[in-house]
């Protein structure tokens, strides 16, 4: 059956308008998927949605080296023969409280110790004052006579009584190592600011250090040399 005149233009003007309605659908797409891309491009450039990089990690100067003392310098007790212990006492607490070797005490107390014993209490008590940041402490068993069973140790925590500079002795160096003498038990911390002070001295070169006893003196030992 042949289509009339004006049936054929209907069919073509609704062929021609869905061809618009899909091209009108097709751009809208695409400019909605054109406009998230720009918008996905404007969020990673967005600085509010930048996260901040991590600041650089600055290295830690190096100050000199610090030549401790070694802890078998510590291992020193003077009793020869075996002795029960009742009680312990410490004497020559500075900075430290007789709280801070309360678990040492107590696992010697009711024991008899041997003369390898003594000496290795003593090596304890110093390593405890050590851990505590008292690195130059030392701990010794004198001779006594242990009345009651009460054992007395020794403590010595470690305090610099006098500085000697091998070497180029310059004054802004020995100016920057002075708080440390003669204030008290030292600790490490307190040591190696004052080291890092003493080696940014313009033309001086802290190459070492050490911690000797003159008898009952602490001494620390400075290397310097002009750089």
């Amino acid at each position: 059956m042949r289509l009339g005149r004006a049936d054929e233009f209907r069919g073509g003007a609704v062929a021609f308008l869905t061809r618009s309605i899909l091209t009108a659908a097709g751009l809208a797409c695409l400019v909605a998927g054109q406009g998230a891309a720009a918008q996905t491009v404007l969020d990673r450039v967005d600085p509010s949605k930048v996260e901040p990089s991590a600041p650089p990690i600055v290295p830690r100067a190096a100050g000199p080296r610090v030549d401790l003392p070694n802890s078998e310098a510590a291992r020193v007790a003077t009793l020869d023969r075996a002795v029960m212990v009742g009680a312990i006492t410490i004497v020559g607490l500075e900075r430290l409280h007789a709280s801070d070797f309360a678990d040492l005490i107590i696992a010697h107390v009711g024991r008899t110790l041997a003369p390898a014993d003594l000496a290795r209490l003593a090596d304890l008590v110093a390593e405890r004052a050590r851990a505590r940041g008292y690195v130059f402490a030392q701990a010794t068993i004198p001779p006594q006579a242990v009345t009651a069973g009460v054992l007395r140790i020794s403590i010595d925590e470690g305090r610099i009584d006098e500085l000697r500079i091998r070497g180029a002795d310059n004054r802004a160096v020995r100016a920057a190592l002075a708080p440390l003498i003669g204030s008290g038990p030292v600790t490490i911390d307190a040591l190696e600011r004052r080291l890092l002070i003493a080696g940014d001295v313009d033309g001086m070169w802290l190459r070492r250090s050490q911690y000797v006893r003159d008898g009952a003196r602490g001494v620390l030992v400075v290397d310097d040399t002009l750089s």
